[in-house]
């Protein structure tokens, strides 16, 4: 008797143990999935939200390079090309990302707020303003600051008539890209990249 009450005893040990292992071994399965899908609409989400975040930034540069070239300083073409530079250095101190501001004649012969010229004709951002369309780069190395990553925005500048006049444009540091990301939690611990 004692040996079958044993062999009962060791059955139903082995069985509960089997039981109990089992059953966690479900639980962590199915607590694994919904933290995972939990995690997923939140990164998701946070995608979303860190896309628009970006584009508002950029639809805030571009709206002040639009408002730059309505200017009739630039349109005047009485107006010398030191007054046009001037104007647009100080729009260019108001924020430490913007790095340059450039201004072309139809041509793309561009003059820069640092005083230097350089042709432009050649740029895809000119080509594109050229036939009266804004344009952003996407992030590249600056030509005027070796090492640099920038973006560029360019906007066409039309004379009365609607003709393009010159191609007004702004060389921004790209890091502003990886700064806002970073604005954006996540969790603790975790952060965003570009």
């Amino acid at each position: 008797m004692k040996s079958l009450k044993t062999l009962l005893t060791t059955i139903t040990s082995i069985i509960v143990i089997v039981v109990a292992l089992g059953s966690t071994l479900l639980a962590y399965a199915f607590a694994r999935d919904a933290a995972l899908k939990l995690v997923e609409a939140e990164l998701d989400a946070t995608t979303v939200l860190s896309a628009k975040y970006i584009a508002s930034e950029i639809d805030t540069d571009m709206g002040v390079l639009k408002a730059l070239a309505l200017r009739d300083t630039l349109k005047d073409s009485s107006i010398p090309w030191n007054e046009k530079i001037s104007d647009l250095v100080n729009v260019l101190e108001q924020d430490e990302t913007r790095l340059i501001y450039g201004f072309s004649d139809e041509k793309g012969n561009a003059h820069l707020t640092n005083g230097d010229t350089m042709d432009i004709s050649d740029e895809e951002f000119f080509k594109k303003t050229q036939k009266k369309n804004l344009f952003v780069t996407d992030p590249k190395e600056s030509h005027l600051f070796p090492g640099e990553m920038v973006v560029i925005y360019s906007v066409p500048v039309l004379d009365d008539a609607g003709k393009f006049f010159g191609c007004l444009f702004l060389e921004k540091n790209a890091k502003f890209l990886s700064e806002r990301m970073n604005d954006v939690h996540v969790s603790d611990g975790a952060n965003l990249f570009m």
